[in-house]
């Protein structure tokens, strides 16, 4: 067991200008620290490519940009036993791409036919979230129509709005 030694933490008072930190006594913890020579971002990439030369060789040259990541349950522990309704995925195929770029597209094409995966998960940054998600009212109003980013409108992206919306009742 690891002794962790010198800890502070702020200590709040009625005086809110006045911040001040107070030592603690030493905590036991029985979770042991990696060495501190450990290169995480290394050893989880070495694991990737390799599970990605096993299960889909074709997408190696992903992996070796960086573009492509492969964690494996295994990697981030067990489920609580409280969790049962919850299952979590074997594995999770993460992909790196550019904000809206023809590459990207491509490349996260070739992730998702070659996978196959049950569920694809996009991560947006604000801007582009609100892009998707325009009101009928102000779409109208102001002319716009559906892009391959909205949610909403008519035609095959209306559609495709409405079918997520049913989901929501």
């Amino acid at each position: 067991m690891e002794t962790l030694q010198k800890l502070t933490f702020p200590i709040f008072s009625k005086f809110p200008n006045i911040l001040s930190t107070k030592p603690t006594k030493a905590l036991k913890v029985s979770i042991k620290p990696p060495p501190e020579d450990f290169d995480f971002r290394t050893r989880i990439l070495q694991e990737s490519r390799t599970a990605i030369a096993k299960t889909c060789p074709e997408l190696l040259d992903l992996a070796d940009i960086g573009s492509l990541v492969l964690i494996e349950k295994r990697q981030f522990g067990p489920v609580p036993a409280w969790r049962t309704e919850f299952v979590e995925p074997e594995v999770i195929w993460l992909i790196g791409t550019a904000h809206i770029s023809s590459q990207s597209a491509a490349e996260v094409e070739r992730v998702v036919r070659a996978v196959k995966p049950d569920n694809v998960v996009v991560e947006l940054c604000r801007s582009r979230a609100g892009i998707m998600y325009t009101s009928d009212e102000i779409e109208n109003s102001q002319g716009l129509r559906s892009n391959m980013f909205s949610l909403s409108g008519t035609g095959f992206f209306g559609a495709v709005g409405r079918s997520i919306d049913l989901g929501k009742h």
